[in-house]
């Protein structure tokens, strides 16, 4: 915003920008971004790119007409929301930073800061530590392609403006861009496209320096009828080994450095061994199988012996029994 500031000649008029972003970003283009005088109405459309529909606004601007209005009384953010036409079940979800961990916000190192500019006044502020980050759930009912999108502030000239992109403690991305915003209450998205397993799936965005980095707004996740998973239960593993028996696996706390409780619980009585892969997919770690009765258990590992990063434990007991959850060491 610019101040008015009083010479010989007058004032210098208020203004007040206006940023506009496409969701996907695939998915069409929207007009009318601009810095704008006090008190002027801007106009906004949206048109969608071929296979797509335009299915309504978000952000600073509501309703479902593909021309609407915005009174620029402030800096404004607006959102054009496409979906794939004739895709069915396509729906995209947002994670708030108000979620929880019950509605896949499981995990943010740092603080929740105030911001004039973000949709609910709110942001991830992370720690200015390498390694920091904050960790999402989202749960999808079959493997397949979805666009993620991140809407952040990221305007000092002190900042890192990329940030490591981990999905399933996979690194997909190491310097996925979160490009320097116009101020600290202006805001852009980032988008990226990715494939997602059937059942829950785990997103982190990672400080990559001790710079301070993007703070975030939300995450959207557009696909096959997406939800906000539950960090709570375990992400599962394909295959024959998820039919286990084991339930209610959690590695607490998380992220963690020195010990972790590894609790379970198990239906029947069984001899259970676990291992600890890194996220490269290697056997770091075997503790030898001990028999545990029926009902809830709880096994104490320490991870200060191993470098940072993202590790996987195991269980895998006589009766084929074989799932698994995330434990981070920080």
């Amino acid at each position: 915003m610019t101040s008015p500031t009083s010479c010989g000649y007058g004032s210098v008029p208020v203004t007040y920008t206006l940023v506009t972003s496409s969701l996907p970003a695939a998915g069409g283009t929207v007009t009318g971004a601009g810095t704008y005088t006090s008190g002027t109405v801007a106009t906004v459309t949206a048109t969608p790119a071929a296979g797509f529909t335009f299915t309504g606004w978000s952000g600073d601007a509501s309703g479902t007409s593909a021309t609407t209005t915005v009174s620029m009384s402030s800096n404004k953010s607006v959102t054009a929301n496409f979906q794939l036409s004739g895709s069915g079940g396509t729906a995209t979800i947002r994670i708030e930073d108000d979620a929880t961990t019950a509605t896949g916000l499981c995990l943010y190192e740092g603080s929740i800061s105030s911001n004039s500019g973000a949709n609910n006044t709110k942001v991830i502020n992370f720690t200015n530590s390498t390694g920091k980050g904050v960790n999402w759930r989202v749960n999808v009912p079959s493997a397949g392609t979805y666009s993620l999108n991140w809407r952040y502030a990221n305007s000092s000239t002190s900042n890192t403006y990329s940030m490591k992109f981990i999905l399933n403690a996979v690194v997909i991305n190491a310097a996925l861009p979160f490009s320097k915003t116009r101020g600290s209450s202006i805001f852009l998205n980032t988008t990226t496209t990715v494939t997602l397993n059937a059942g829950n799936n785990d997103i982190r965005l990672e400080s990559t320096t001790n710079n301070a980095t993007a703070d975030i707004d939300w995450i959207e996740i557009t696909g096959n009828s997406p939800v906000a998973g539950n960090c709570a239960a375990a992400r599962g593993i394909s295959g024959a080994a998820n039919t286990s028996l084991v339930r209610k696996i959690g590695v607490y706390p998380n992220p963690a450095k020195g010990k972790v409780t590894i609790g379970f619980d198990l239906p029947a009585t069984d001899k259970i061994a676990m291992q600890i892969f890194n996220a490269n997919g290697s056997v770091t770690d075997k503790v030898g199988s001990k028999l545990f009765a029926a009902g809830y258990h709880q096994v104490l590992y320490d991870l200060s012996v191993k470098m940072p990063g993202f590790y996987t434990v195991v269980l895998i007991g006589d009766k084929g029994i074989s799932r698994y959850s995330n434990s981070i060491a920080s």
